[in-house]
């Protein structure tokens, strides 16, 4: 009869034998199982994979897009401002975001090979006065307008693909909240800059977090997964009083970069992160730790 490893086998031979180590045992335990391929591909890989990716021409967004397809994952990217036509795409427009959709559910007909899909939406819209918003000069405009365009596209883009996701069995969405739909913002670091930090802007990234616990306890049963990632702040030109500040406040001692999450990106949609949903993924270098 053929030896199994059972658990009380494994712990048996770390216990009792001087030649077998643990990593020995569970070296051995996992070769035996057909259910385990102990390459990084298996675990890490996205080939198979198609991920939709909104705001793909942004900071973040391009960093997401080329992690993405370095992991082997095919990428739609869609951006407002997009170099191609085919991928101008704004998610704050209904009539462009059903368009888009119209047409990757034909695509979806017509691909053969892709097993997984996944939708990313780390889009930033807001209106051009947007820096100036702090909570006394918002007007109720203003704060209507920057809920409508970034927390109503969210919104609209987790529904439409949650519904495209349903029709594939299952898959993956990311939404993009922040550290400060977590937590409060310092205001200290602000001090002797033009900066400002949008009251509307913390109501939003918290509105997004509850989104997205929503349509992961709504949808798991549909096998379909959704998480938020939150960034700390990403280096991006800020004044140097602000990143010095900044830098002192984290735990780590910098700013983030876009790389810092792109690659936590490519984790949730790929095969290790089949078993996460509902999740708020925290990528602050430490910030909301104090």
């Amino acid at each position: 009869m053929e030896e199994t490893w059972s658990d009380h086998k494994i712990f048996s031979a770390i216990a009792g034998s001087e030649y077998l180590t643990k990593v020995n045992v569970l070296t051995r335990c996992l070769k035996q199982s057909n259910s385990y391929e102990m390459t990084l591909d298996s675990w890490f890989g996205l080939s198979g994979t198609t991920c939709v990716v909104a705001g793909a021409e942004g900071l973040i967004g391009k960093s997401i897009t080329a992690a993405l397809r370095a992991a082997g994952a095919d990428v739609i990217s869609l951006d407002p401002n997009a170099p191609d036509s085919d991928s101008r795409i704004d998610i704050t427009d209904d009539l462009s975001l059903d368009g888009f959709f119209t047409n990757l559910r034909t695509v979806r007909k017509k691909a053969s090979g892709v097993s997984n899909w996944a939708f990313v939406n780390c889009s930033y819209p807001r209106t051009p006065n947007w820096g100036t918003l702090d909570f006394e000069n918002c007007t109720e405009q203003d704060w209507n307008r920057n809920v409508e365009l970034h927390m109503g596209s969210a919104f609209r883009f987790s529904r439409k693909a949650v519904e495209f996701l349903k029709d594939c069995g299952g898959g993956s969405l990311i939404n993009f909240g922040s550290i400060y739909g977590v937590v409060g913002p310092d205001h200290g670091l602000y001090e002797g800059t033009s900066m400002k930090n949008p009251a509307a802007y913390a109501a939003i990234k918290a509105g997004i977090i509850g989104l997205t616990r929503y349509v992961a306890t709504t949808y798991g049963p549909k096998n379909i997964r959704a998480n938020v990632i939150c960034p700390g702040g990403i280096e991006n030109k800020q004044p140097d009083s602000f990143v010095s500040a900044y830098e002192k406040r984290t735990p780590l001692g910098r700013m983030g970069r876009p790389d810092d999450i792109a690659g936590a990106v490519a984790f949730l949609v790929g095969p290790s992160g089949r078993y996460i949903t509902g999740q708020t993924l925290v990528i602050d270098g430490g910030w909301t730790a104090w």
